[in-house]
């Protein structure tokens, strides 16, 4: 679902994500996915710890 709207606006254009907060780990975790239509992230205040990781179960509900 999330791919075709991410390729809807990236229309042969390069596509940046800026995501904050918590938004930041959601676009850190899509970005492995999608790492094909996504070029570049901005992360504003994203909380980067590995020694918490993150819930995919809950991602996918």
């Amino acid at each position: 679902m999330i791919q075709k709207e991410l390729l809807k606006l990236k229309k042969g254009e390069p596509l940046s994500l800026v995501a904050h907060s918590h938004g930041g780990n959601v676009v850190k975790y899509a970005s492995k996915e999608l790492k094909q239509i996504i070029d570049d992230v901005v992360f504003l205040a994203t909380p980067h710890r590995e020694d918490v990781k993150f819930n995919y179960r809950a991602m996918k509900e």
